[in-house]
Formats: structure tokens, sequence, C-alpha cells
């Protein structure tokens, strides 16, 4: 923004590549009143917004959670004589996935569809990650059949849909679809399934969990069918120290056991948390190491699994 008023102040005449560059500068959540401006000054002087214009400025709402702006800005590109591309279509998607509207995310699918713009998997991962956020899992169960070789990602963003709805025998069956496809579901995915799961039906569930990751070939056969064999690899494990965290006292609190069976712990930590201090919170209630099974990004909220866990006495 310095610049663009420094060439202003020069009598400098700023044109499409310019502003579309000032834009691209300032794809950051923060910036996207500047963006807004920028679009403004582009409309007072009248010089034309360009694919790489459309494409920066939708992406800088989109990262700002300012779906709204960036679908006003996707209709008004396809009101004029730019045509939307892949990327245009693709940041308006995730745009809308951000701000939980996954209806519009797949208007705005459907629009590609009858413009014949193909789909990527970029495209495919924010229409799932719309309908996970929007809990709407019957549509992300229609997205996941159209895809031709679903990702883990794709699967976890599903199972996050139905775990949200409720929707815990879909998920099931999601789960079991990924065993099939010879895809190992971590604790983040069965956290997702366990989250819609009855209350009173938790705990027998994650014992069945461990039985068939840790336990005798049978009991995987049994729950998901098939083989569990060398293909899936060991589960990721690290130890977690019961010394306690070094974390905001307020998060620690935040930490919720959701279900727990012997040996093993299913547990809620808030975003802002790393996954070790969630278990570092739960092995100092329990004065015990426990061994970390799956993990979640320090931003993300969601159920983490740790085994080593037993009953208090």
């Amino acid at each position: 923004m310095q610049i663009l008023d420094e060439m202003c102040l020069s009598q400098i005449q700023a044109n499409t590549v310019t502003y579309s560059s000032a834009v691209s500068a300032l794809e950051k959540p923060a910036a996207w009143e500047a963006v807004l401006e920028i679009l403004q000054r582009m409309e007072r002087s009248q010089v034309q917004r360009n694919a790489f214009t459309f494409n920066a400025a939708i992406s800088a709402f989109g990262k700002a959670e300012r779906w709204q702006q960036a679908v006003s800005l996707l209709a008004d590109m396809l009101a004029g004589e730019v045509e939307a591309d892949i990327i245009t279509c693709t940041s308006a998607i995730d745009a809308c996935a951000r701000g939980a509207r996954w209806q519009r995310a797949l208007a705005i699918a459907e629009r590609m569809a009858r413009q014949e713009v193909a789909p990527n998997d970029f495209t495919s991962s924010a229409l799932l990650n719309a309908c996970a956020r929007g809990a709407a899992w019957d549509a992300a169960l229609a997205l996941l059949d159209a895809c031709p070789q679903p990702t883990p990602s794709a699967y976890a963003a599903a199972l996050s849909a139905a775990g949200d709805a409720g929707a815990w025998e879909a998920a099931l069956a999601l789960l079991r679809q990924m065993a099939g496809a010879r895809l190992m579901a971590t604790g983040v995915e069965f956290g997702s399934f366990l989250r819609g799961a009855p209350a009173a039906q938790r705990e027998e569930l994650l014992r069945t969990w461990r039985a068939a990751y840790f336990g005798p070939e049978a009991a995987w056969t049994e729950l998901f069918g098939g083989r569990r064999d060398g293909v899936f690899g060991p589960v990721p494990e690290h130890r977690v120290d019961a010394a306690g965290p070094r974390c905001d006292p307020h998060l620690a609190s935040a930490v919720q056991v959701l279900a727990e069976a012997e040996g093993l712990v299913a547990a809620w930590k808030p975003a802002g948390l790393s996954t070790d201090d969630a278990l570092g919170v739960l092995a100092a209630r329990r004065g015990r190491c426990l061994t970390r099974a799956s993990r979640l990004d320090l931003p993300t909220s969601g159920v983490v699994v740790g085994s080593g866990w037993g009953r208090a006495q």
C-alpha cells in the first residue's frame, strides 16, 4: 500500500499489473481491508481487473474468512468479460468452506460443471472441508463417492462431517471403506467417528478400536473385514511424559476425556494446545506416561488418542 501511495504522490500511473501484484502481496488474513481498498482504487481509476487480480483477491478474502466478499467478487468476475478458471473457483469454494457455507460451495461447483471447468484435487478437498464444517455428512459422502481415488484427507473430512452430525453408523462405514482401500485410519479419523457415537457406547467402541489396532488379527477382521497386514505398517506412537505440560492453564483445563477403556483414552483438545501438551495434561492427571497414537496440528481442535491409560484406583 505504501508503494501505491508513493506512486500516486509522484503522479505515476499504476496499471493492472501493479495493482494485481499489490493484491497478491496482501494475501494474509489481516490484510483483507487493504485488498478491498485496492479494488476500489482500481475501479475509481478505471483500471481493468484481470484473472490474476480476481484470483489473488478471492484468495485473500478466503484466508480472512470473508466469504461474502469472495463470492461477490466471483459474481462480478462472471458478470464481466473475465473468465473464471479452476484457481478462481477453487479459491471461492475454499472461502465458503472457511465460512462453513457448504451450500454456497456446492453451488459454485455446480456452476463449474455447467461451464465445463474440471475440478482438481484441491477443489474436491475444499468442497469436502466445506461439508465437514457444515456437518453436511450426506453431501460429503456423495462427494467422496464421486472421487475416483479418495485420499486420506478426503476420508478425514467426510468422517468429520459425519461425526459432527452424529451419523456414527455412516462414519463406521467410512472407516471400513478406508480399510478396504488399504488406508489405515489414525486416531484423528477414529476420533471423528467416536464423536458422533452415543456416549453410552463410546467406551466399548474405543476398546474395540484398540483391539483391532493393537490386538490379534481376528479383532481387525471383526471390525473392518479383510486382513490387517504389513501394508498398514505400525501405528505411530510417541511417549509423553507425565511431568505436566508447559502451556496456558486455561487451555489445559479445557482438555476433556470423551471415552476411556483399559489402556486407551480418547480426549478432546482445544485449538492452540499441542497434542503432546494435551496428553501431558492427561498424563499429569493420572500420574503416568502416555503413548501418543494420533496427533493434531497446534491450531486444530479435535480428538486425540493415547495409550498406556489405566483406570484410577
